[in-house]
């Protein structure tokens, strides 16, 4: 049981990890996207 529980814990470390890289490109990627509706809309 404790091993599993150490994968779960493993497993979640990768999502938050993960979740943290798409929030820092759609942070990076908003303002292009908006100044290219500004340019092109």
């Amino acid at each position: 049981m404790k091993i599993y529980q150490h994968r779960c814990e493993k497993y979640l470390s990768r999502i938050r990890a993960f979740n943290k890289r798409v929030e820092t490109t759609l942070v990076l990627e908003l303002p292009t996207i908006d100044y290219y509706i500004l340019k092109h809309g």
